[in-house]
């Protein structure tokens, strides 16, 4: 029964006309997906540059972390030491020594811990007066 308003769509059942449900044609999908992948395309780059300069900024902390540890240490002893012994005289804490040496890409904590006979001053004794 078709009349002059209606609109019959080859392929679809009773149910689907009267309900008023179509698919996406294969055209409408194609362009989805492209502009998907354009959108991918903008976004990508720059998240992993964001993920390269977090992970160099993390590796800079860890440098200069060891490098206070490393002059902590010659000061006191008058010699250089490998990452074990910093640990050893608590200069790093212990994350440093489970990670060195590894190749992972996971830095230790940038924690110093006070050297053996190097109290940490009070918050009080930091002031003038």
């Amino acid at each position: 029964m078709s009349d002059g308003l209606t609109l019959e769509l080859p392929g679809l059942s009773e149910r689907q006309r009267r309900l008023g449900l179509q698919g996406f044609t294969l055209i409408e999908l194609m362009l989805i997906v492209t502009i998907l992948a354009i959108i991918v395309a903008i976004a990508l780059p720059s998240l992993l540059q964001t993920r390269k300069s977090a992970n160099e900024g993390a590796a800079v902390a860890a440098m200069r972390t060891l490098s206070t540890a490393e002059l902590w240490y010659r000061l006191r002893n008058r010699v250089y030491a490998s990452v074990p012994d910093l640990v050893a005289a608590r200069c790093l804490d212990d994350a440093w020594e489970t990670s060195s040496g590894t190749g992972t890409s996971s830095t230790p904590s940038s924690r110093l811990t006070d050297p053996p006979g190097q109290p940490r001053p009070s918050p009080r004794s930091r002031g003038h007066g």
